[in-house]
């Protein structure tokens, strides 16, 4: 339909999934939808329901032939957007957490799906101690900013995030 030459502007872009499909924007929506390149994160992280009617709706076009990479190109505003498009059942989360960060999504003031705060910040969690090398430091602002007062500090060390990760992970019964 109307993505078929691309989409007028990222707003445009999310009313289209609000109506079609479940998904969740994962992190650094802060000031989606005017912008969506902050410092070093220059994709919109989206954890969808069903890949394929994602793809479909956005007329994403994959970026790679790998079959693990999963960043798309759509075209907003007349210029390539990109988006890392996770599924439930990918692997990049457990399955049952990835379920629960559909299931508990919150609709974002600003036109988006995004995670419940505790599911938020468990996922950014996951994700700057498994998925990347190091904990960058807006990443380490943001836990910060969420554990202060319980965990009792003002600078969340390494051991402690990994400890935050644990306890989660085994209260819900998620696997790594």
């Amino acid at each position: 339909t109307y993505a078929l030459d691309g989409f007028a502007g990222l707003k445009e872009l999310f009313q289209l999934l609000n109506q079609c499909a479940p998904y969740v924007v994962l992190r650094n929506y802060e000031h989606l939808p005017k912008t969506y390149v902050i410092g070093s994160h220059g994709d919109i992280d989206l954890l969808v329901g069903c890949l394929d009617d994602v793809v479909g709706l956005l007329c994403a076009k994959k970026e790679s032939e790998v079959v693990y990479r999963v960043r798309y190109s759509v075209v907003v505003g007349g210029e390539d957007v990109y988006f890392d498009l996770r599924s439930a059942g990918d692997g990049y989360y457990d399955k049952p957490f990835q379920t629960q960060l559909l299931a508990a999504r919150i609709y974002n003031e600003n036109g988006f799906y995004t995670p419940s705060a505790d599911d938020h910040v468990h996922a950014l969690l996951y994700h700057a101690l498994i998925h990347k090398k190091d904990i960058s430091a807006d990443y380490q602002a943001k836990l910060d900013a969420a554990f202060v007062g319980v965990a009792g500090v003002r600078h969340m060390s390494h051991e402690q995030c990994c400890a935050v990760l644990d306890d989660f992970m085994v209260r819900h019964a998620y696997k790594y």
